[in-house]
């Protein structure tokens, strides 16, 4: 999201949360790329659910587990356990 600030950003993340939420209660596989992935857990971060976000982080490094990047950034929000 470009523009997290933005109303339009607000509601594409809430809409991302949304599906995420609805494929984890359907125990369904959910294709997200890393930044979506992290923006959610930003997200659960700042709402204090700390177990959200550590479950959406261990989710994203299934997905994608050679991506360096969102392990970087996920290791540097403080979030995340890895190596």
């Amino acid at each position: 999201m470009g523009r997290k600030n933005s109303p339009s950003a607000k509601k594409e993340l809430t809409e991302i949360i949304q599906r995420y939420e609805a494929a984890k209660a359907e125990k369904r596989q959910l294709y997200l790329d890393g930044d979506q992935l992290a923006d959610i857990a930003d997200w659960y971060a700042t709402e204090r659910k700390f177990n959200d976000a550590q479950e959406v982080i261990n989710y994203g490094l299934q997905l994608h587990p050679g991506n360096t990047t969102d392990r970087t950034s996920l290791s540097l929000s403080g979030y995340s356990k890895t190596k």
